[in-house]
């Protein structure tokens, strides 16, 4: 283990040395694989793959506003002000059919407060 600090725990962090390879390797090949799967052109891509328009909508929306504007979410999670997002969030992962999910109905994780993650925390 290379720190016990639990804020760099957080999948942008180098935390362990590897057995074969430097921390340093393994962080430029993470940076590398992030920046190549959220281009916005993989994002789009992804997107077309989803069956309706509205479904290809969004999940645009929710690729590129959570992994393109990742600095945003972290000072939000980490001025602990998620709860102002709570209806942009409630928005963005609702159903497609047009039904309005609430707060309590949203399977997420609370209490989390990784930025690395694929689905946005609602509780810091």
């Amino acid at each position: 283990m290379l720190t016990n600090d639990w804020t760099h725990y957080d999948t942008r962090h180098v935390v362990f040395k590897p057995a074969q390879l430097k921390p340093e390797a393994l962080k430029d090949g993470y940076n590398w694989a992030y920046r190549e799967f959220y281009r916005w052109s993989s994002i789009a891509h992804a997107s077309l793959q989803h069956g309706t328009l509205k479904h290809q909508a969004k999940h645009f929306f929710y690729a590129a506003g959570w992994k393109k504007f990742e600095p945003l979410w972290d000072l939000m999670i980490r001025a602990r002000q998620l709860t102002h997002m709570t209806p942009l969030l409630e928005t963005v992962l609702a159903r497609v059919t047009g039904t309005r999910t609430t707060h309590r109905q949203l399977p997420l994780i609370h209490g989390s407060i990784s930025s690395g993650s694929d689905s946005p925390p609602l509780a810091a």
